[in-house]
């Protein structure tokens, strides 16, 4: 939504320092978006790497050390939240 630019000088001068501050805004939320979807996928794929090796490791782990990779492999599939 964008201000009119129409009237008196002040008012045409005041629209238009609204209408460039809704498109600063309006950008500084897309590169935020970005940012997230970004971050998102930066961590989402080291984890699900991680999360297959040790999957893949399962054959191979001592009877010992299996409580372990279960433990691991549990928190690998717990979704990360904030807090």
């Amino acid at each position: 939504m964008r201000a009119g630019e129409e009237g008196p000088p002040e008012v045409r001068s005041l629209a238009a320092a609204f209408n460039h501050m809704i498109a600063e805004l309006e950008e500084l939320v897309r590169s935020q978006e970005a940012f997230v979807a970004d971050a998102s996928h930066q961590l989402r794929t080291p984890l699900t790497a991680l999360r297959l090796r040790l999957e893949n490791i399962g054959n191979e782990v001592t009877d010992s050390g299996g409580a372990d990779l279960e433990r691991a492999l549990e928190k690998g599939r717990t979704p990360l939240t904030s807090g």
